[in-house]
């Protein structure tokens, strides 16, 4: 092996070592000792790569055709050192790279964008370091919709301007397509600095489960998790043989399925839309909050998230009121006493209930008078607490007000829980087609406008009903 070889292999081994320290430490500190290796490494590293630029420039030829953007020197004697200005360009990178090398690029392309905020950006390397599978492919992915040659094309495309892309991002699309963990055959993977799958959205939802619950991102088409009631101890005498403490162990699973949104707009808009690429992600958000916000609730798992509420109906979970027919303000502490200790004690426990119904749990405690206190507006960005929980909105959950003595239905009025336990899977990878021409259903002509569709997959269950109680107030005609 020459020395530029030996270089390169110094390069790429110590690279991967200092990643190694960043993800052994997680969200903590480096001890001394990490730290000794670190700036060790980064050290080693730096001397490498100047020596072999250094080496590079005494027995290569400048190459006269190359980029000016680069900074590639070639020797015909073999491997050569290569250092890029711009993270995104994968010609250097094998077909058969191994994901190691393809997530470390990914990683300093996360880096080099400069429109993402810190949370989105933390959001994209945790991805990419403790989610993507061992072929690297949400690193290819977010190599291959990241370039501005694709963003640039992708914006031309879903605003009916397909006739301007150029051959640059053409072939960029091309790229994305056969890297994209979308498999849309047509369609095109938003571009990953706007997919709502992989940038954090939680923190500015107006959807209250995805502040609260276990968001799980994956690259396949289930999530497959380990649960357990835990293990229970005990006390023995001396010398006697000790029992059987081992926990009982379930698999549960959190199937993924397809939902869309479909928006139209005129030819004219499409002309004149500047913005659509930021636009895009704003609806595209909003839509699935909206969507999100009652299928998390009343989903039934048939095609769709199983909601909270579907997978507690008919369960211990769920409570009767101590006054058929009839909501008091008692009913509510008899549901935080029947809440397991140990989910209570969490720190993540919440309420939900629709704003309808926080405003007659306020009128209640405001007639009792000392109970008024337990509702705390804390504001600065945080919910308001009631009694030491976080008081959430849960749109899809049935309103205090709307129970009716005179029908026959149940009413699912307030949630407290866990919400850990509550598991959203979210299929990493969005996509996005373009309906060139919408038809009038008069006559079948078109009528001047395009559309484009957003798909994406998700789904939703309860992993441990125990976590979670559900006041539901049944009425009889």
């Amino acid at each position: 092996m020459n020395r530029l070889a030996e270089l390169r292999a110094i390069v790429a081994y110590l690279q991967t070592e200092l990643r190694s320290l960043h993800t052994a430490a997680e969200d903590r500190s480096f001890t001394d000792d990490e730290t000794a290796r670190f700036n060790e490494g980064v050290f080693v590293r730096d001397a490498a790569i100047a020596e072999g630029i250094e080496l590079e420039a005494r027995v290569a030829q400048v190459a006269a055709s190359i980029d000016a953007g680069d900074v590639e020197r070639i020797t015909p004697a073999g491997p050569q050192i290569i250092v890029r200005n711009d993270p995104f360009d994968t010609s250097d990178l094998r077909m058969n790279a191994p994901a190691s090398e393809v997530r470390a690029r990914a990683l300093t392309a996360i880096e080099s964008v400069d429109h993402l905020d810190d949370n989105s950006r933390e959001r994209a390397t945790f991805l990419l370091e403790r989610k993507d599978n061992g072929r690297g492919a949400l690193a290819r992915h977010i190599l291959a919709t990241g370039t501005d040659l694709y963003r640039s094309g992708f914006q031309k495309i879903v605003g009916g301007a397909d006739y301007s892309v150029t051959p640059d991002e053409a072939r960029a699309i091309d790229e994305a397509r056969a890297a994209s963990l979308t498999n849309g055959a047509g369609g095109f993977a938003v571009p990953f600095t706007l997919d709502p799958t992989i940038i954090d959205t939680g923190a500015g939802s107006a959807n209250a489960f995805r502040q609260v619950a276990r968001v799980e991102p994956i690259v396949t088409d289930n999530w497959n998790g380990v649960s357990s009631a835990g293990v229970t101890a005990g006390y023995a005498a001396e010398a006697a043989e000790v029992g059987d403490d081992a926990p009982t162990l379930v698999q549960p699973t959190v199937p993924v399925h397809r939902a869309d949104a479909f928006v139209p707009f005129s030819f004219e808009i499409g002309g004149d839309w500047v913005s659509i690429e930021s636009d895009l992600r704003a609806m595209i958000q909003v839509g699935k909050d909206d969507l999100e916000s009652e299928k998390f609730v009343t989903g039934t798992g048939s095609g769709q998230p199983t909601g909270i509420q579907t997978a507690l109906d008919g369960t211990a979970s769920e409570l009767a009121p101590a006054t058929a027919e009839v909501f008091a303000y008692n009913d509510i502490y008899a549901v935080d006493a029947a809440l397991p200790a140990k989910y209570r004690q969490s720190g993540r426990t919440s309420w939900m209930a629709t704003h309808d119904s926080w405003v007659q749990i306020r009128k209640l405690a405001a007639a009792l008078g000392s109970a008024q206190g337990e509702w705390h507006n804390t504001g600065g960005g945080l919910p308001p607490t009631f009694q030491g929980y976080n008081a959430l909105e849960a749109s899809g959950l049935d309103t205090i007000s709307g129970i009716n003595a005179a029908a026959t239905a149940d009413h699912f009025v307030l949630l407290l829980g866990d919400f850990q336990n509550y598991v959203i899977a979210e299929r990493v990878g969005m996509s996005v087609e373009l309906v060139p021409h919408l038809f009038a259903t008069a006559n079948n002509r078109p009528s001047g406008q395009r559309g484009f569709l957003a798909w994406w997959r998700n789904g939703a269950d309860s992993v441990n009903d125990a976590a979670f109680r559900v006041l539901s107030i049944p009425t009889a005609a």
